[in-house]
C-alpha cells in the first residue's frame, strides 16, 4: 500500500538568498541579494513538494533551504501562484547546483 501524496507549495520572500552552506550545517541561510547558486532571484518564486504530509514537506524545506523561504501552502491556488505570476523552482535543479558549489 502506498501513502497518498499531496503537492505542498512553499514561496520565497525578499531579503533571502541561498548559500551552499551555513554555520548551522543547513544549506540555506538568510541574507540579501535573493540569489541562488545558479543565479536566479528568489523573489516571486516557489517550490512544489509532492509528499504525504505538510510536516514532511516542511522538514525537507528546512533541510534544503534552511530559513530561506517564507510560507507553505496546501495548493498552488492558496499560494497565489497564478494570481501573482510566481515562477516554479525545480528542487532537483537547485540540489544539483548546490552539489556543484559544495564540491
Amino acid at each position: 500500500m502506498t501513502t497518498p501524496t499531496q503537492e505542498w507549495i512553499f514561496v520565497f520572500g525578499h531579503g533571502q538568498r541561498l548559500r551552499s552552506t551555513s554555520s548551522t550545517g543547513r544549506i540555506g541561510q538568510t541574507g540579501d541579494d535573493h540569489i541562488l547558486p545558479l543565479g536566479l532571484p528568489l523573489w516571486n518564486r516557489y517550490v512544489a513538494i509532492p509528499i504525504s504530509s505538510f510536516t514532511e514537506a516542511h522538514g525537507l524545506m528546512v533541510v534544503i533551504f534552511g530559513d530561506v523561504w517564507s510560507v507553505g501552502y496546501v495548493s498552488r491556488e492558496a499560494a497565489g501562484v497564478d494570481e501573482y505570476g510566481l515562477v516554479e523552482l525545480d528542487i532537483s535543479e537547485v540540489l544539483a547546483e548546490i552539489a556543484k558549489v559544495q564540491r
